[in-house]
């Protein structure tokens, strides 16, 4: 149905009209050039202009065809069929399939069926073995109200066992799906005899050296009276095993849980592939759940310091105490006269009123495990300051070697390098003064100052605590001793060493921080994946000048523990490289990437694993109470796999599934049309023609 609409008033159609009928009254009325001829002749002339102007002034009242449509689209019956792997073990999984695909032909005929699958995420094509190793029921009711909002949905038919280990519960959830819901009760709700580990309680990241515990929760359902052995083993590159726990488990009832907690020692750093296992019990359904695989990252972060002093000092046992504290440090304490380094390298040295007039740091500077360290001198009442002067480019002190001063610290604004909590800040001003040598003091141009000298009253410029940054080596001075009294002064005010602890804390973080200077940089987006997840892996080049650069092809080998090598190519993205290498089993990878570059090769290594993911191991019950509810709360039943063949007489015969006729509206200017346009040509060229033809013209 069509009707016209104006941007103008329709009376003005009247006066198109008008128009017209005066173009052709003022031609022909009374026109005597075609009285030889036929009366009808003035009469048919006059119509065609009459026509034409009529059309031409209509048209410039710009009117708008509009045509309503009518659209009648059948009732939407959705058929979501639960894939995971608790329903793909069913003994009548097969037939299962084969029952939906009849029930879906059986709708067709009336209704348009929408099939989809679903586990952890809902799909229109069956999801691939990794994507079934986990229920989610939350996503296949958020999908659907997404994806069929104010749409005639006449039936949701929902085959499952109701078993969901991610997402929420899907009764509570809160949604715009008014359609009733039709669930299929797959599996058996009888609780057989099983026995399940779990979970694993445990720190992810461990740090080298550290014991850490690992909690194993066991449960065992209808086995009272049984025993299992829990045994964890140890797994390393090369897939070799080693036992680290073996201990017997009893079974005092049919309703048995129990935590069983281990605490293991982090011996080597990367990935560590742990493997908890429970011996088989005799009558068990599955022995699939019997089995945990665990991945910790151990970090070796440890900092190894070196203190040297030159002489026994209260300082020493108060940084040595502070340091051991934090277990990412581990420190060593020489003396000057009695040193016996080793060269194992260092990332920090202190320096305790050293050089003195005894000892001038030569022969320890000079070793190549202390060269490149970062470096902290602690100046006091034995160093030298000439001596001082000349093997630092922090600050420089000219003035009476011999003299002291008493200064106590004030916090210098403008400290950005870290960041100083309001209690320490507040509070460090009050500390007792420390012994600094007297002289006149200058900072280097391009030394940080965090803490200034106050002598007696007066607030000086001269630096207590400074840091410097130049070619890649930190080094920081505190130019005064007697840490030790504001650390035991910290205590006595407020019963722990927190702010003292923390000003040396962040000073020596701020000192052993690295920048990394490597031009190949290849980092998996995690060290973890799960065995569903996609391997990220992205790359980075950097020329001569540091810009990232993208040019040269980057090759990445994949090793599995059985020595499996797997070949990639990283795609380019902007100025750096990415690789998704899929989907990979559970287990341990290494890793190596390579390219070349100005023709030199350049490779890096990694480590990477894949921990497997059995939540549809751990509950076999099929929970049909829990379908029953969502059945009454969607106006629906719940159909047993035996009467399916009787789900479809039921939907056909719902009154209340019926098919809704849509009424769509198009608006068109008429003037787009182009036969008007030919028309009014017509009526032009046809009244010409004839006129030239009956002689007018």
């Amino acid at each position: 149905m069509s009707n016209f609409t104006f941007q103008y008033p329709p009376i003005y159609v009247v006066l198109c009209l008008l128009l017209g009928l005066a173009f052709a009254l003022a031609l022909y009325y009374r026109d005597r050039k075609f009285a030889e001829h036929k009366n009808w002749l003035p009469y048919l002339l006059g119509f065609f202009r009459f026509g034409a102007v009529f059309l031409l002034s209509f048209l410039l009242l710009v009117p708008m065809l509009k045509s309503i449509f009518e659209e009648t689209k059948n009732p939407i019956i959705i058929i979501a069929s639960d894939e995971s792997t608790s329903v793909q073990e069913l003994e009548t999984s097969d037939n299962v399939g084969s029952a939906l695909s009849s029930l879906e032909e059986n709708l067709q005929s009336d209704f348009q069926v929408d099939r989809y699958y679903f586990s952890n995420q809902m799909s229109t094509t069956l999801p691939d073995s990794n994507n079934l190793k986990s229920t989610n029921l939350e996503k296949v009711f958020s999908e659907i109200d997404e994806l069929y909002i104010n749409q005639n949905v006449g039936a949701i038919i929902l085959a499952t066992d109701g078993i969901y280990n991610e997402g929420k519960n899907p009764l509570y959830l809160d949604n715009n799906i008014t359609a009733p819901l039709f669930p299929i009760a797959l599996g058996d709700t009888t609780e057989k005899k099983d026995l399940i580990l779990k979970r694993a309680l445990n720190n992810n990241i461990v740090f080298l050296g550290d014991r850490f515990s690992v909690q194993l929760d066991i449960e065992a359902v209808n086995s009272a009276g049984q025993a299992t052995n829990l045994r964890v083993s140890r797994y390393d590159e090369g897939g070799r095993t080693e036992t680290i726990e073996n201990r017997t488990i009893r079974i005092n009832s049919n309703d048995f849980f129990t935590t069983e907690e281990l605490i293991i020692e982090a011996n080597t750093s990367g990935v560590i592939r742990y493997v908890a296992t429970l011996s088989n019990i005799e009558g068990e359904i599955t022995t699939r759940n019997n089995r945990k695989d665990i991945f910790i990252e151990v970090l070796d972060a440890r900092q190894k310091i070196l203190l040297v002093a030159n002489a026994p000092h209260p300082d020493v046992s108060a940084f040595k105490q502070i340091i051991e504290s934090n277990k990412n440090y581990e420190i060593e304490v020489e003396y000057a006269s009695t040193a016996n380094i080793g060269t194992e390298p260092y990332d920090l040295v202190i320096f305790h009123n050293l050089p003195s007039n005894t000892f001038d740091l030569s022969a320890i500077m000079a070793k190549p495990n202390i060269k490149n360290a970062a470096k902290l001198y602690v100046l006091g009442s034995q160093t030298s300051q000439s001596r001082f002067n000349t093997i630092q480019n922090v600050i420089s002190i000219q003035g009476n070697s011999n003299s002291l001063n008493e200064v106590q610290a004030t916090l210098k604004s403008g400290f950005r390098s870290f960041v100083v909590s309001d209690p320490l800040s507040n509070e460090i001003i009050n500390y007792p003064p420390l012994i600094s040598p007297f002289g006149n003091y200058t900072v280097a141009p391009n030394s940080n100052v965090l803490l200034n000298q106050k002598i007696g009253k007066v607030e000086t410029e001269y630096p207590l605590l400074a840091f410097n940054d130049q070619g890649g080596t930190r080094t920081a001075v505190i130019s005064g001793e007697g840490i030790w009294k504001w650390r035991l002064f910290n205590y006595l005010q407020k019963g722990h060493y927190d702010e003292i602890t923390e000003l040396v804390n962040k000073s020596l973080q701020y000192l052993t921080l690295k920048e990394d200077k490597r031009k190949f940089r290849v980092n998996p987006a995690q060290n973890i994946f799960k065995e569903n997840e996609e391997i990220i892996i992205t790359a980075e080049l950097y020329n001569d000048s540091y810009e990232k650069i993208n040019e040269p092809d980057v090759n990445l080998s994949i090793f599995d523990a059985s020595g499996n090598k797997y070949d990639f190519v990283f795609s380019r993205r902007n100025n750096y490289y990415y690789l998704d290498a899929g989907q990979f089993p559970a287990g341990s990878y290494r890793f190596t990437a390579s390219t070349d570059h100005n023709g030199r090769k350049q490779e890096q290594t990694g480590r990477f694993s894949v921990e497997s993911i059995q939540l549809e191991s751990f509950d076999l019950t099929a929970r049909h109470g829990l379908l029953r509810s969502l059945s009454d709360k969607y106006g629906g039943e719940l159909v047993m796999m035996d009467d399916m063949e009787s789900l479809a007489a039921k939907i056909k015969g719902n009154n209340q599934i019926k098919p809704v006729i849509y009424a769509s509206s198009r608006t068109n200017k008429f003037m787009d049309n182009k036969w008007i346009f030919f028309l009014i040509f017509g009526l032009l060229a046809v009244e010409w023609f004839m006129r030239r033809y009956f002689g007018s013209y």
